[in-house]
């Protein structure tokens, strides 16, 4: 391919589009940013050698790199608009999402804390060492779950504040922490997690199976169970 321009087509009603043309060797002339069947005009492939931005449906590459940081990819590119919808495959992080949904997992600082995330926590005192079971659900389904296990003994203010501090790791760029916990009190502290004190019900059986299993193994483990926007089709 020798050159990329743009073409800029009005209509009769003075809306316009613009389109992404390639020339080639040949001298012919053809439209670069054409859908494909998955909808993404694009593909952005990142691996730790560097980048590759290529044309999602002809296959034909627009431009290569050195830069394995997606948003400034991103930000570099004279043709943004045209470039999206985006498909990135980010080898480093071994992620494949749409650039929309790879901004909202991890664009810290470039998107809104604005979506709400439910956890359950269950926890209880014992001499044995600290536990809790923590459940991330999302529209009646199970998205996480984490079986923890520490050592030491934990006062309620600590037990709040490992707690919001955990969660706050597990969070989306676009997300806010919103837990309902049974044996810590309630909490405000963290910039973007809040913990609200329950007694005991049937939403945190999951939970405290998570626990007991936690202060039996006296180890811990978590499992992504699948991600947020697979779940959406559930029932409440």
């Amino acid at each position: 391919m020798k050159c990329i321009c743009k073409e800029t087509v009005y209509s009769r009603n003075g809306k316009l589009r613009t389109n992404l043309i390639g020339e080639f060797k040949d001298g012919k002339r053809r439209r670069l940013m054409e859908t494909n069947k998955e909808g993404y005009k694009t593909i952005l492939t990142v691996t730790p050698k560097g980048f590759e931005l290529v044309a999602a449906r002809s296959g034909e590459v627009l431009r290569r790199g050195k830069e394995t940081d997606v948003f400034n990819i991103y930000d570099s590119l004279l043709i943004k608009e045209e470039a999206c919808p985006m498909l990135v495959k980010d080898d480093i992080k071994g992620a494949a999402l749409a650039f929309e949904d790879y901004e909202n997992k991890y664009g810290f600082d470039r998107v809104q804390r604005e979506v709400l995330a439910k956890f359950s926590v269950y926890t209880e005192e014992d001499c044995k060492g600290t536990a809790f079971g923590i459940v991330k659900q999302h529209w009646g389904e199970t998205l996480e779950i984490h079986s923890i296990y520490e050592p030491e003994l934990m006062s309620n203010k600590e037990k709040a504040e490992y707690i919001a501090e955990y969660i706050s790791d597990k969070l989306n760029a676009n997300e806010i922490g919103n837990i309902s916990a049974v044996g810590i009190d309630k909490y405000s502290d963290h910039p973007f997690v809040r913990i609200y004190a329950h007694a005991f019900a049937a939403k945190f059986e999951q939970a405290k199976e998570l626990y007991d299993d936690a202060m039996k193994r006296k180890t811990t483990i978590s499992e992504v169970i699948k991600e947020r926007e697979e779940a959406k089709n559930g029932g409440i």
